[in-house]
C-alpha cells in the first residue's frame, strides 16, 4: 500500500462523516462473509452426499458388509447413526479390532452387551458372529434405537436383541454372574463412569471392549486401567489416522477410484486422536483351548 493511500486512510478514519459509514460497510462485509461460507459449506455437503450416493449405487447397491468379521451385515437403508456408513459397507471400520473381535469369535458368550449401539453395526455384527448369545444393546437416542431395531430385523436375529435406554455402572454391575459377556461401550466420554473400580468384581468373569475419549477427560483411560487391572489383562489399540488407511486399504471395492475418493470411502472423521482398551477375564480360555486334563499337563 503506497504512503499516498495510507495517508488518505488515515483521514479518512479520523473524519466523523466518514467513520460511521466505514462500521456499517465493515458489519455488512462480516455477514456476507459468513453468508458466502454457508453457502459453500452447504455445496460441498451435496457434493459429497452426492459423492455418496454414486458410490452407494456403483459399489454397494445391496447395502451389505462386504469384508472384514461383519462381512455378509445387511443394512436396512442407507444410513448410520453417528458415524460414516461407507467404511462400514467395506468392512474397514474401526479395522484396527479386527484381531479383537476374530479372536473374539473363538469364544463362548452368553451375552452381548452393546452400549452406545448407534444403529447396531457392533450389536447386529456380533449376533451373527455369535449365533446362541442374547443381545443387549444400549443407546439414549430412540432413533438409533428403532434403525438398530430394523437391522437386527434384517439379519435375523430380532429374537435375540433387547433394546433399552440408559445404561450406567448399576446397569453392568446387576448382570448375571452365571453368564458370560462380551461388553463394547463406545459412550462418548461417559466411560469412566460407567466402569468404575467399585463394580470390577462383578465384571471379572466378561471381556471389555472400550473406545476411549481421552481427549474430553484426560484422566478416562488411566482411571478404567486402574479399575480393570486387577481382574483383566488390558491391551490399548491406536486409532490409526485416515490418510493411512486409505493408503494401505486394499479392498476391491475401490479399484478404479483415485486417491481423494478412496480416503472419501475409508475416512471414519474423527475428531481428535483415539485409541480401545481391550480388557480381557483373566483365566478364561477360548473354546479353541481347553483347559488340559491332569494326565497331560503333568506329561509336559
Amino acid at each position: 500500500m503506497s504512503l499516498v493511500m495510507k495517508n488518505a486512510l488515515a483521514r479518512m478514519a479520523n473524519a466523523d462523516l466518514v467513520w460511521p459509514l466505514f462500521r456499517r460497510t465493515r458489519g455488512l462485509a462480516r455477514k456476507l462473509s459468513a453468508f458466502c461460507d454457508y453457502v459453500e459449506r452447504q455445496r460441498a455437503t451435496g457434493m459429497r452426499e452426492d459423492l455418496k450416493t454414486r458410490i452407494l449405487q456403483d459399489r454397494f447397491p445391496d447395502l451389505t458388509v462386504k469384508n472384514g468379521p461383519f462381512a455378509g451385515l445387511v443394512y436396512p437403508g442407507a444410513g448410520a447413526s453417528g458415524s460414516a456408513l461407507l467404511p462400514k459397507l467395506i468392512g474397514s471400520y474401526e479395522d484396527e479390532l479386527h484381531p479383537v473381535l476374530t479372536a473374539a469369535a473363538a469364544r463362548s458368550y452368553d451375552d452381548i452387551i452393546d452400549v452406545g449401539c448407534a444403529e447396531g453395526y457392533y450389536a447386529i455384527g456380533l449376533a451373527r458372529m455369535h449365533s446362541k448369545a442374547r443381545i443387549l444393546a444400549y443407546d439414549v437416542d430412540a432413533g438409533a434405537r428403532a434403525l438398530c431395531r430394523r437391522m437386527a430385523e434384517a439379519n435375523g436375529v430380532a429374537d435375540r436383541l433387547e433394546l433399552h435406554g440408559w445404561c450406567d455402572a448399576g446397569t453392568l454391575a446387576a448382570l448375571d454372574p452365571e453368564r458370560r459377556a462380551l461388553i463394547v461401550a463406545d459412550c462418548e466420554g461417559y466411560e469412566k463412569e460407567l466402569f468404575p473400580a467399585r463394580i470390577a468384581p462383578a465384571l471379572a468373569r466378561h471381556d471389555i471392549l472400550i473406545e476411549l475419549h481421552d481427549y474430553k477427560d484426560p484422566q478416562i483411560g488411566t482411571s478404567i486401567r486402574a479399575a480393570l487391572s486387577g481382574t483383566h489383562d488390558i491391551e490399548e489399540i491406536p486409532a490409526i489416522p485416515d490418510y493411512r488407511k486409505a493408503a494401505d486399504a486394499r479392498y476391491p471395492e475401490l479399484d478404479g477410484y483415485d486417491a481423494p475418493c478412496r480416503r472419501f470411502i475409508i475416512e471414519e472423521c474423527r475428531g481428535a486422536p483415539q485409541s480401545w482398551l481391550f480388557a480381557r477375564a483373566r483365566g478364561e480360555k477360548t473354546d479353541a483351548e481347553p483347559e488340559k486334563s491332569p494326565a497331560r499337563a503333568e506329561a509336559e
